[in-house]
């Protein structure tokens, strides 16, 4: 892009800088709707294991606060150390949750 705007003149320089600003915003509000979905389906996600008893309840908690710092990535003015605390905590969950399912599965307990 950078090279044919240096061989364009005149109006040309104008179309092409209209369409390079065009696509940079459009990138970053595609990214904002991404982290903003991610975070929704991290905090839905959440939900259902903190509300099925199958699986620790914690691990629905960390879920949840990272979906919530995941999705407010962009709407608020601390983005960055959010974002990266959101990120690491829904990493965490899932490493956890995929730890927990693979070491001890989903059994319910038998009642005595």
């Amino acid at each position: 892009m950078v090279t044919v705007y240096q061989a364009s003149s005149g109006q040309e320089t104008d179309y092409i800088a209209n369409i390079s600003f065009f696509i940079l915003v459009s990138r970053s509000n595609l990214q904002l709707a991404a982290y903003t979905l991610v975070g929704i389906s991290s905090i839905i996600l959440g939900l259902l294991i903190a509300s099925s008893g199958l699986l620790p309840r914690f691990i629905g908690w960390v879920a949840i606060f990272g979906g919530l710092s995941y999705a407010s990535f962009g709407w608020i003015g601390i983005d960055h150390i959010l974002f990266m605390v959101g990120r690491l905590l829904f990493l965490l969950a899932l490493i956890i949750l995929g730890s927990f399912l693979l070491l001890r599965g989903t059994r319910k307990k038998t009642e005595k």
